[in-house]
């Protein structure tokens, strides 16, 4: 989308400025089956994409993170920003994982249950942005739920 700008300068003279803004947006969420949101963001199978203006989705595997003993926050997180997401939604999020996307930029919401459905919520302001981590540091592979 393209804006013109009018900015009024000494004389009557006008300038007008085009910016071309970018609406796209895209939120990556952890997943295990491609349909629900995974319980854990740095231990999913995969992520998907999803281009919240088209509604077009990318699947990208994450299982060679998600296997590692310590460090998949980090280098999931490292995987999603460089995948050019600039927001994620799961339902837990651990301090190496938080911390990475958020000086990524990528804004961390709360979400669980089905992708489709936190899609819509997250478009509808319904999501509740997440501010800090919400799991301990160093959990491995357990489980919160």
């Amino acid at each position: 989308m393209k804006l013109a700008i009018p900015i009024f300068i000494l004389n009557g003279h006008m300038l007008i400025i085009t910016i071309s803004k970018e609406c796209k947006m895209i939120v990556a969420i952890a997943t295990n089956d491609k349909v629900n949101i995974a319980d854990r963001f740095g231990r999913g199978a995969g992520f998907m994409f999803i281009d919240t203006e088209t509604g077009e989705k990318e699947y990208l595997d994450n299982t060679a993170n998600a296997s590692m003993g310590h460090g998949a926050g980090v280098q999931t997180s490292k995987l999603v920003a460089e995948a050019g997401a600039k927001a994620a939604i799961g339902p837990h999020f651990g301090p190496s994982a938080f911390g990475t996307l958020q000086m990524a930029g990528v804004r961390i919401f709360h979400g669980s249950g089905n992708i489709d459905k936190a899609i819509e919520d997250f478009k509808a302001g319904a999501l509740e942005e997440v501010v800090q981590s919400n799991v301990p540091s160093h959990s491995g592979n357990c489980q919160y739920k």
